[in-house]
């Protein structure tokens, strides 16, 4: 199935210190459930922006938008955004997102757009190369 996919990231974007699986994996992730959501020919917009002193990667697209109740509740374990849809996986995807963003000191939200369609906000400490993960190996 076709897609379009836009990417909007101002060429002053700083550079960061982050763990580069972990973000690829977030956007891919991120990309995947709009395809698995959306019907052909939805548009895919990936961007980037400083908002003080964090960044926000946002993935937004023009589908349906999500499901009744809390967007919140995507992020548990095993929680599917659309049940009834063909679509395949466990739900595990935004679990693992919202992991690997607080891995990194920041978070990752679900926000309705007014105009139809879905979208997730990345937030990442802008100096993150400050930020050291702690890992809970007890």
């Amino acid at each position: 199935m076709r897609r379009r996919m836009l990417v909007h990231i101002p060429e002053d974007f700083p550079m960061l210190f982050v763990e580069g699986s972990l973000i690829v994996q977030m956007l891919s992730n991120l990309v995947e459930n709009c395809t698995k959501y959306t019907p052909p020919e939805t548009t895919i917009v990936v961007g980037a922006c400083v908002v003080g002193a964090n960044i926000v990667i946002s993935v937004q697209d023009d589908g349906p938008g999500f499901p009744a109740g809390d967007p919140e509740r995507l992020f548990d374990v095993f929680e599917r955004g659309r049940t009834e849809s063909n679509a395949v996986g466990i739900g595990l995807g935004l679990a693992i997102c919202r992991a690997a963003a607080r891995l990194h000191g920041g978070d990752i939200s679900a926000v309705r757009v007014e105009t139809g369609g879905a979208r997730f906000e990345i937030t990442l400490p802008l100096d993150a190369e400050r930020y050291e993960p702690q890992m809970n190996c007890a």
